[in-house]
């Protein structure tokens, strides 16, 4: 179809028609006459006439349907004349600039319309082009105004195709050979269809009519080709051009020799495609789930980077460089408004899939005793009893309350575990449920008091006389040595070491929403695994979720395959139903009875009961794309669904309980560990707690390794992890002046560095004199007393210092004082003496 304008209105020609003579139009017309053979073509030839009189067709359309009956001579030239029609005329006249004059103009660049890089507009002298046959219904479907542009590396390469497995290769190629099968088959029935009547027609002839009988080369059928074909195929290719020629010169001879070969053949293919068809059958069941798995078999190989520390920590790395990009193209200093935020935020909303996903380990530890030994089974899964409630900021009865249980079980030692046990499908966890005694590294008290004691024990031992040595940032001074204290004062009235002045009229906040856990890789890297086998667990939950809404419709065999015997016996629906016999009436009509299976399925797969490749195909069934095109229409937010993604759920859970042996076995996660029961177990906690808890993980972590914030926000059940750099303030706030000032003026206080201010130059001067920290290093520092108070005025940030406040510094000089009194004393009778001299 070429481009042409609008067809125009057949009016003019009408009129042109009318002009002309009516005696030329008289002569033609008995001309026509004397050409058309009967007087039935004739009158059909005035019906055409008719219509076009009528204006039902156009001058185009008769002059088209006309030369069926004039042909292309000169009568036909005459009536061309007569309806005044030009053969120019075919370039129909469209809207101005709808017939193309020159070559076709470039299409534009791809503009970022939504339309994507691999689509083209094109130019309007291109889309107002005019075409012949366009009706409305055409103007208003058909595409004018894009064109496909694929965009290349380079326009020598070349569109690269989509690589297939070998599952689709099974697939093709079975299809390919169904295909032949039926094409040669539905050929031969044809041939057969054209010999039979002539061969019943030769029967009916005398010998001399056999005789003179021949045969056209199409045999007397539409498709020389096709028989043509057939007959090389089944004589092959030299010896059927005989036959062919044999057919066409001695029919009466060929035809029932070559019919009677050809029906044979017929029954001989039909008999072979039978029995292929099921070797087709059994191909088509085993591959057909697997070919619509495209990441499947990449999925496996990419799933060990994507499990490891190191790609976790370049993840949350990328993520943070981003935000501070886009901070730093806004123009907005990082110690006005504070970390960033988080980088990461796991929601963990659905505690029946966080439990399940718990037991899922347990189980796996239970079924494993091959790698890991009972005394490793036992303490990995007694720290994630505890771990896992106390990141949540509940207790283990609290965590566990709505957990399926069988009652509490005894460990080894005979003592009662409160954790719960899964007795609803495996009957494990006989042992190791309680709380861990092991790994406590200290009593879980308060994290006030914890801290405070570990900073009296670092001033023991540098003798009351150490000072911090942090010259990185803005360090505050030091406190030197106190006056010694009662060592059997009660806990609470324990005066912070690393206070170094105080604040006047300070009314410390505490809080109870932020919590923080601050944490090294090994940690991080166990709550991304813990949150990857959450995410893909709960992906199952919400499909199962759906099928249950739907009363398992999709996986219902289908009636008619059922009643023809073409049903797999072996299929979804046959192991859908064994699963509901399995669960019986107690599971109820709305039970996730898919979900339940992959549970089941992973247990008999762990204890390899389940081969691998079968517990892939099934998870294929429940789990595979064909559920994402079920319910597209059905949810708000579309989400794609992988059943792929459960293949490696044994790697998954074996990387996950190699972190949990590193924190074990590590003494830095140890004390991390201590660090957040202390802070989850304290009834108050203030912002410098929240400092110091930080700065006491920072120690432990070390300038190797990272620094990781994560807080779970109660409200919305998620966790939300922060990577911190050494900068970076500890505590969260909404940015505000008075936020500020006031995180400023706990951090000023205290001798960690200070936070909330300018980074400092590289290249600056020490804070204290070294005459200074040579004198505390021997061991000849004063003491103090330290009564000094300050405040801090906003919004100038003017130190004040508060009136009748004092800070004492003295010399205890202890058993050498009579010694020193005396050689005084002698000091100052020589200096009398020589006063006396000099007069």
């Amino acid at each position: 179809m070429h481009p042409h304008g609008v067809p125009p209105h057949p009016l003019h020609h009408v009129q042109e028609y009318q002009a002309n003579s009516s005696a030329g139009k008289l002569l033609f017309f008995d001309r026509a006459k004397k050409t058309l053979e009967t007087r039935e073509v004739y009158e059909e030839f005035l019906k055409l006439l008719n219509l076009f009189s009528k204006e039902i067709i156009d001058v185009q359309t008769l002059i088209d349907r006309t030369r069926v009956f004039l042909g292309d001579g000169e009568l036909m030239t005459e009536f061309k004349d007569l309806v005044g029609f030009d053969d120019r005329d075919k370039i129909e006249k469209g809207p101005p600039g709808s017939i193309r004059t020159g070559p076709p103009e470039t299409p534009a660049l791809p503009a970022d319309d939504g339309e994507g890089p691999s689509y083209r507009r094109l130019p309007p002298s291109e889309t107002r082009l005019a075409c012949s046959g366009r009706d409305e219904l055409c103007r208003s479907v058909l595409n004018d105004e894009w064109v496909s542009h694929p965009t290349w590396a380079s326009e020598e390469a070349g569109f690269v195709a989509h690589k297939k497995t070998a599952f689709e290769e099974a697939l093709h190629k079975s299809e390919e050979e169904r295909h032949e099968y039926h094409v040669q088959i539905e050929a031969l029935v044809r041939t057969i269809a054209v010999l039979e009547p002539v061969a019943c027609r030769l029967d009916e002839m005398t010998s001399e009519e056999r005789a003179t009988f021949r045969l056209k080369p199409d045999f007397g059928g539409a498709s020389p080709a096709i028989y043509h074909r057939i007959i090389k195929k089944i004589y092959g290719k030299d010896m059927g051009l005989e036959v062919i020629q044999a057919l066409q010169d001695c029919p009466s001879v060929a035809v029932p020799v070559v019919l009677n070969r050809l029906k044979l053949k017929d029954e001989e293919w039909r008999r072979a495609q039978r029995e292929w068809s099921r070797t087709w059958k059994e191909i088509e069941s085993k591959n057909f789930y697997k070919a619509l798995d495209h990441q499947g078999i990449f999925f496996k190989q990419n799933e060990k980077k994507l499990i490891t520390a190191k790609y976790f920590v370049s993840d949350i790395l990328s993520i943070k460089k981003q935000q501070l990009k886009k901070r730093e193209r806004q123009g907005i200093k990082s110690f006005t408004q504070g970390p960033v935020g988080h980088q990461l935020e796991y929601s963990f909303k659905n505690t029946v899939v966080l439990h399940d996903t718990l037991k899922l380990i347990y189980s796996f530890l239970e079924r494993s005793s091959a790698q890991y030994s009972p005394q490793e089974r036992r303490t990995v899964e007694k720290f994630l009893r505890s771990f896992v409630p106390t990141l949540c900021m509940l207790s283990e009865a609290e965590f566990w309350a709505g957990a399926p249980a069988d009652g509490p079980a005894e460990d080894e030692s005979g003592h009662e575990v409160t954790g719960q046990a899964d007795g609803s499908r495996s009957g494990r966890r006989s042992a190791g449920s309680g709380h861990s005694t092991q790994f406590s590294g200290v009593p879980a008290n308060d994290l006030r008091k914890k801290l405070l004691k570990t900073a009296q024990e670092k001033a023991s031992r540098k003798d009351g006389r150490s000072v911090s040595a942090v010259g990185s940032r803005a360090v505050s001074p030091s406190s030197g040595h106190r006056t010694p204290r009662n060592p059997k004062v009660d806990d609470d009235a324990l005066d912070p070491q690393d206070i170094w002045i105080k604040e006047a009229g300070s009314n410390v906040e505490t809080t109870d929403k932020e919590r923080p856990f601050f944490a090294n890789t090994t940690f991080y890297a166990l709550i991304r695994l813990l949150e990857l086998l959450y995410s893909r667990l709960l992906m199952c939950f919400d499909i199962g979720a759906q099928y249950a809404a739907q009363k398992h419709a999709p996986l219902l065999a289908n009636r008619v395959a059922v009643d023809l015997g073409l049903d797999d016996p072996n299929g979804p629906a046959s192991v859908l139903a064994q699963t509901m016999e399995h669960l019986g009436p107690s599971a109820g009509e709305d039970a996730n009875i898919v979900y339940m299976y992959l549970l089941t399925a992973c247990d008999r797969l762990f204890d390899n009961e389940l081969d691998q490749g079968t517990f892939e195909e099934h998870m294929r069934w429940f789990f595979g794309t064909k559920v994402a095109l079920t319910f597209l229409l059905h949810v708000k937010k579309l989400r794609t669904y992988d059943a792929y993604t459960l293949f490696t759920l044994d790697k998954s859970i074996t990387a996950l309980i190699k972190q949990v042996q590193t924190i074990l076995s590590d003494n830095k996660c140890q004390e991390l560990w201590s660090l957040l029961k202390s802070a989850q177990s304290s009834k108050n906690i203030t912002s410098q707690d929240i400092i110091r808890y930080r700065r006491e993980a920072e120690r432990h972590v070390g300038q190797d390794d990272h620094l990781y914030r994560m807080q779970w926000v109660r409200e919305s059940k998620c966790l939300r992890v922060s990577l911190y750099s050494p900068n970076e303030p500890s505590i969260l706030t909404d940015g505000s002046p008075m936020a500020r000032w006031r995180e400023y003026v706990n951090t000023y206080v205290m001798t960690y560095p200070t936070e909330w201010v300018p980074e400092t130059k590289k290249e600056s001067s020490p804070v204290f004199l070294r005459r200074c920290l040579r004198v505390a290093e021997e061991g000849t520092a004063p003491l103090t007393e330290e009564g000094m108070k300050i405040r801090v005025s906003l919004p100038t940030y003017k130190l004040l210092y508060e009136e009748g406040s004092e800070d004492m510094v003295w010399h205890d000089w202890g058993r050498d004082r009579e010694d020193m009194v005396a050689r005084a004393r002698l000091r100052e009778e020589e200096r009398r003496k020589s006063r006396f001299l000099l007069l």
